[in-house]
């Protein structure tokens, strides 16, 4: 369930990353750089989380940096869904930040806790796994945004509306993969929870 919930966050995490700078060059009129700066502070503050949310794991326990994280992430994407079809620069980068907020309190804490659950011997394995599902994930992602934009664009002949349409339809699936997300995450955590009273 851990390493379910790791993938369906790296999915939406990469797809994002791929979305976002798209929607504000074809939609927006912003450079390549400009882009980039945009969501740079979303994705330097995810960066910044990922280590202060270990020690809150350390001090809390699993349950509260990981689900509030995934509420987080879930709430920012809700605000993507419900304004895909109207976002500005400044949407972006609001919404992106408070979205980075919560892949950095949770998505490092759901490995640690993942791995937490098995046996020295099983360690190495562990890792492996949620080391090379993140790759695969990352894939995913990024190639499940660009076809879903694609499609699109393809659908219509003004670049800009296809661009927003299918940025639409990606957000939205997004949206209902960090949904599944928070509901293995709290299957995992009460599994967890029941097998320590055990």
């Amino acid at each position: 369930m851990h390493v379910g919930a790791y993938i369906l966050f790296e999915i939406s995490a990469l797809a994002l990353s791929f979305i976002l700078p798209n929607h504000l060059q074809l939609v927006d009129d912003c450079t390549s750089l400009q882009a980039g700066l945009v969501v740079l502070l979303g994705a330097a503050i995810g960066a910044v989380l990922a280590p202060l949310s270990g020690r809150l794991y350390d001090q809390l326990g699993p349950r509260i940096p990981i689900i509030s994280g995934s509420c987080v992430a879930l709430i920012g994407l809700l605000g993507f869904a419900l304004a895909a079809r109207h976002l500005t620069v400044l949407a972006i980068l609001i919404l992106y930040i408070f979205f980075m907020l919560g892949i950095g309190l949770s998505l490092g804490n759901i490995m640690t806790n993942g791995l937490h659950r098995l046996s020295q011997e099983q360690q190495a394995d562990g890792n492996a796994i949620f080391n090379t599902v993140q790759q695969f994930a990352a894939a995913i992602g990024s190639s499940l945004g660009a076809t879903i934009v694609a499609a699109g664009q393809a659908a219509v002949a003004d670049r800009r509306l296809g661009t927003i349409n299918g940025s639409q339809h990606a957000l939205i699936l997004l949206l209902i993969i960090v949904a599944l997300e928070v509901l293995l995450v709290l299957a995992a955590l009460r599994r967890s929870q029941k097998s320590q009273n055990a």
